[in-house]
């Protein structure tokens, strides 16, 4: 897999982000923010204010993409993304008071753009950087056009010559705005370089699938139970056989204009009602095909079980954009 993660940050609340996101700090999500008017992550000027993704493999060549708004006045260079390991910081990126982008290593700058990049205005960023003390190198790219790059450079500032998490970051100097948030790594034959400016988009559960083995809170209708902009837990499905799944069918993705499709990422906010071991996965269905996730296992507390599927199950095709609208996700009761 490369394609390890995505957000478009949509469809939960900011009491939500920790089921999502590793840790948050005075980070918020704006339901109507985004650049496409749908959801953003908010994320104050306040020098302790982050959100960061753990978990992601260690990576020497990571790829990192987001929209990003540099929001309101500007006092000062800010931080936007950081590449860390384990909570160093390997290399970040900056947004300067001049408006153009930096790449620092601790207090080293390692390049600045030469163009500038206006305030309140939405711009899709990427970053590539490959750590390491002598041969590291980083391209940056905005709006699809690279305008930073260097190699051989002394991109570690760890001991460790990788990445395995990802900080979205405001500092002290400027609010800031995120969306369309994809990260990447490089061991795969696909999804294994910059996706270019890319979205996310949310679609969500509008009846019931194939499956229907667990039980609905209320009423009869599954997808009903489910099909929340923000997960809660008054209405739900629940299921307790091994073996057991639902499925919903979704709605149609807006338009493509570019029909790419680079993955699906299912996302379920799933709990256990009772102690003792009880796990869970989400699939997709398409045409006769399941394609099941990896099981998680379920604590007390609401969380999200999530899976990337970077190719169609029904083939192990590229997804388009009629596949999509035709796939089932559901949940499945693994253990």
């Amino acid at each position: 897999m490369t394609l390890l993660f995505v957000d478009g940050f949509d469809h939960y609340a900011t009491a939500d982000i920790t089921k999502k996101w590793t840790t948050s700090a005075s980070a918020s999500i704006s339901a109507a923010a985004g650049r496409r008017a749908g959801g953003a992550a908010a994320i104050p000027a306040n020098a302790s204010s982050s959100m960061v993704k753990s978990g992601l493999g260690n990576a020497a060549t990571l790829v990192v993409g987001f929209a990003y708004n540099p929001s309101g006045a500007l006092n000062g260079s800010t931080t936007i993304c950081e590449l860390r390991d384990a909570g160093t910081v390997q290399l970040f990126m900056r947004y300067n008071m001049d408006t153009t982008l930096s790449v620092v290593r601790g207090s080293t700058v390692l390049g600045t753009t030469s163009a500038t990049f206006a305030l309140s205005a939405w711009h899709y960023i990427e970053l590539k950087a490959t750590i390491h003390d002598t041969t590291g190198s980083f391209e940056v790219r905005v709006n699809g056009a690279s305008v930073l790059s260097a190699t051989s450079q002394d991109t570690k500032n760890g001991s460790n010559a990788y990445v395995n998490e990802v900080a979205l970051r405001a500092n002290q100097y400027a609010t800031s705005l995120f969306d369309d948030f994809y990260v990447c790594d490089t061991s795969g034959s696909a999804n294994n370089d910059f996706l270019g400016d890319c979205r996310v988009d949310t679609i969500y559960p509008t009846g019931d699938g194939t499956y229907s083995q667990w039980t609905p809170s209320t009423g009869t209708s599954h997808y009903a139970m489910v099909d929340e902009a923000a997960p809660n837990t008054s209405d739900y499905n629940a299921g307790a056989n091994v073996g057991d799944r639902d499925s919903y069918t979704l709605g149609d993705l807006s338009a493509l204009t570019n029909s790419t499709v680079y993955g699906v990422q299912v996302s379920a906010a799933m709990l256990k009602d009772d102690a003792g071991a009880k796990s869970a996965a989400v699939f997709v269905r398409s045409g006769s095909t399941n394609g099941d996730g990896t099981a998680a296992a379920l604590g007390t507390s609401q969380g999200y079980v999530r899976q990337v599927y970077e190719t169609n199950p029904n083939g192990s095709v590229a997804w388009t954009e009629a596949t999509v609208n035709a796939v089932e996700v559901g949940v499945l009761v693994s253990a």
